[in-house]
């Protein structure tokens, strides 16, 4: 074991170094993921393959291990494959034993060559220090358990908004927004709208890519490889790369400007980081993320580097892999290799069968041979009356017959469970229609299909008669699984819909939309709807009337003079339907005056922004608020009654953005009351931020005023504050002589010194 590990570490160590050395600058940050999730399993894997002697570099060592020639062989009997009547299949009975398979008789064990002198033998060394391994992987594992299940509870116990696909979970405190699988965890607080904006659609890019994965895979790497600090660079190096995709994500398919995207990763730093297992947002490396959006992208020319890879690891293998001892002699003449001769394969398939029969139908597992060494895996069901009898007594041939072909069978049952071989051969004359049909992609297994399923020729004429060319075999089995009758078929290759193929088809029947449904969707104000849209309503389970009752809502709303459409757009009702919209609400966001588009009713349900949320700003003065705007207030949490609380202080008309600034720097109406308190009123909003931020509190006022300094300016707080002039220091000066009512001379005493 203790080997395996050094060789799995020593792979790893390997691959890192190959990826500083030749990757790392290269802006092919999504093939260098794949790069670094591949080589993490081919670490593990690779030592566990032999190698053909007459390519590995210790083959030699091999052929000089004393006894080699003389170890035990096991050799089956040759046999010719037999024909499908010379089967005797042996079944089970209920409580009887298997019959015994005689064993190989082992080689006795050789004696240890040699110790070491002294008390501990190699052996006792090797076992140490494979319990101290085990100890670590304990210890690190739990640790990996503890963080998933603190993740998990943080993320089901935590307020949380659901957002299509993504749970956004409300964070408290200073901490960094970060995502696990589709959680992203954030402190909406904390950050204005457009930034909370641009951090969820970096987070959605992590959860969009399944980033957590490749996080938990080094986890788990890790895990076994903890002694190796190799494993832990690793796993940085892939942190790192993932963050350089999805910040070229963000800038590249999200229309977001640069320069404004490297101001929000300067914006989000907190102290607190999430646990390991999760992406954090903000890393240590922003300065190197920085960069790597800034330079040129790599040229193409330069992925020759990436097919290094396959020499070197080839090249790992036969310096260090074990060599396939003695694979010649287990090919020796005369023994049974699983070849099936090549007089099988004219046009036939052969396999095994194992039934089950429930009722009237038997559920049969039929494993095929194709192409000689391959096998393929086939479930089908197969009506009782399809066969031509069942043999219940005796082993015996019975048959399936099809348009396609016949499937020829030879076994027996014993109560409803039987096994056996069989023999499929085609109808020539179904396969020259094919041909002319023009169905692609008649292989062997697409050829079984249509066998099983029972694909007439007139149901092939059928389809593309009704306009559906470019038929697969695959398809036209799929097709007749699923029971596509031939009106349906009839019916949509009529319905007006354009270029609709046999994959469409098998998408109506799995949603069972029907015409009556199209029909109905069509009258509630969509004739020209595409198909792919009506896919869209039935996969959201979207009637006519709730179609109608929407319309009838958005009518109700409009104003004299509106000439827009009555006509909703699908999006908006798929998202009304999935968002559990009503017509009521929508019909009272409209009274608002509100027209949203599909990602803003979707934001709005999210957040639950709602006419009472809405009434209770206009009521605190704020009408016609923006969209946008009003998103980003009931993020920020402002609410009717935190605006009140300014009222009631005596501080009105609050411009909007002003409001969001309170929140995220925590100003209150107890704040403002302090100031008014000593002797400030109707301060601005922005100078307001501006003292807040500078930690300019009615506290730190009130201490000059016990000093005598009574209405400073508000110019002059700032000075004093960024001249480090504190009421403490002024008392330190006083005591030491420099007794003045001029607080200037304060400043310019501790400007002398600075």
């Amino acid at each position: 074991m203790i080997p395996y590990l050094l060789h799995v570490a020593l792979l790893i160590t390997i691959c890192l170094l190959f990826y500083k050395l030749f990757l790392q600058r290269e802006t092919f940050y999504n093939l260098n993921r794949w790069v670094l999730l591949i080589c993490l399993p081919l670490s593990f894997l690779l030592p566990l393959i032999h190698v053909p002697q007459q390519w590995s570099v210790r083959a030699t060592e091999q052929q000089n291990i004393a006894g080699a020639d003389e170890l035990p062989m096991v050799t089956l009997p040759a046999k010719a494959f037999p024909s499908i009547n010379a089967i005797t299949p042996r079944l089970s009975k209920p409580g009887s034993k298997p019959t015994d398979t005689p064993k190989p008789t082992a080689a006795p064990p050789a004696k240890p060559m040699s110790t070491v002198a002294s008390n501990f033998t190699l052996a006792d060394i090797m076992q140490w220090l494979f319990i101290i391994y085990i100890a670590g992987v304990v210890v690190f594992a739990l640790n990996l358990l503890i963080q998933l299940i603190y993740t998990l509870y943080t993320a089901y116990a935590r307020p949380v908004i659901i957002d299509g696909p993504y749970r956004i979970v409300e964070l408290t405190g200073d901490k960094v927004p970060c995502s696990f699988l589709n959680n992203i965890f954030i402190n909406p607080e904390k950050y204005d709208w457009d930034t909370y904006n641009q951090i969820l659609v970096h987070e959605k890019v992590h959860a969009r890519q399944l980033h957590s994965i490749d996080i938990l895979l080094t986890e788990l790497v890790i895990v076994l490889q903890w002694f190796n600090p190799f494993a832990w660079w690793y796993r940085t190096e892939m942190e790192n790369n993932l963050e350089y995709l999805t910040d070229e994500a963000v800038t590249s398919k999200h229309n977001i400007d640069r320069s404004l995207y490297q101001l929000s990763l300067l914006k989000v730093s907190a102290p607190h980081l999430s646990l390991r297992i999760a992406t954090n947002y903000n890393q240590s490396i922003l300065k190197k993320r920085i960069l790597m959006m800034s330079i040129k992208k790599s040229n193409l020319h330069t992925l020759w580097k990436y097919f290094l890879l396959v020499p070197l690891f080839a090249g790992l293998a036969c310096i260090l892999n074990q060599p396939a001892i003695g694979k010649n002699r287990l090919m020796s003449k005369g023994m049974y290799t699983g070849i099936i001769p090549d007089s099988l394969y004219k046009g036939d398939i052969v396999g095994f069968w194992y039934a089950n029969k429930e009722g009237n139908v038997l559920n049969m597992d039929m494993k095929i041979v194709i192409k000689k060494q391959d096998w393929s895996y086939n479930g089908f069901v197969f009506p009782v009356s399809a066969f031509s009898s069942l043999p219940l007594k005796k082993q015996s041939d019975f048959y399936v017959k099809r348009n396609a072909g016949t499937i020829l069978f030879n076994g027996k049952f014993e109560g409803d469970q039987g096994l056996g071989r069989f023999k499929m051969t085609f109808n020539k004359t179904y396969l020259e229609h094919l041909q002319k049909a023009g169905v692609k992609n008649t292989n062997e297994d697409a050829l079984i299909g249509l066998v099983v399923n029972d694909v007439k020729e007139d149901y092939i004429n059928l389809l593309i008669d009704n306009g559906f060319k470019d038929l697969t075999a695959e398809q036209l089995s799929t097709l007749a699984l699923f029971k596509v009758t031939p009106s349906e078929i009839k019916f949509w290759g009529h319905s007006g819909f354009k270029n609709l193929t046999a994959r469409d088809l098998q998408r109506a029947k799995s949603a069972n939309m029907d015409s009556s449904y199209v029909s109905e969707i069509k009258k509630a104000g969509y004739p020209d709807i595409t198909f792919n849209e009506l896919c869209l309503l039935k996969s959201d389970s979207i009637t006519a009337d709730y179609i109608k009752g929407l319309t009838r809502a958005k009518l109700a709303a409009r104003v004299p003079g509106d000439t827009t459409g009555t006509v909703i757009p699908v999006s908006i009702i798929s998202t009304a339907k999935y968002m559990h919209v009503d017509s009521a609400y929508l019909r009272a966001l409209a009274g608002f005056g509100y027209d949203l588009t599909a990602s803003q009713l979707h934001s709005f349900k999210n957040f639950n922004i709602t006419p009472e949320y809405i009434t209770g700003l206009q009521n605190s003065g704020y009408s016609n608020i923006p969209a946008s705007t009003l998103l980003s207030l009931k993020i920020s949490k402002i609410t009717p009654e935190y605006i009140k609380g300014f009222h009631d202080v005596g501080y009105n008309n609050i411009p909007l953005n002003a409001l969001t600034l309170f929140k995220s720097q925590g100003i209150t109406p107890d704040l403002v009351m302090g100031y008014k308190t000593m002797g400030y009123t109707n301060i601005e909003p922005t100078t307001l931020v501006q003292l807040k931020v500078k930690e300019i509190t009615p506290g730190f006022i009130k201490g000059f005023s016990d000093l005598g300094f009574k209405n400073i300016p508000l110019t002059q707080l700032f000075v004093l504050k960024n001249t480090g002039v504190t009421p403490a220091y002024v008392t330190s000066m006083k005591q030491k002589g420099l007794n003045s009512k001029d607080i200037q001379k304060y400043i310019t005493l501790k400007n002398s010194f600075n």
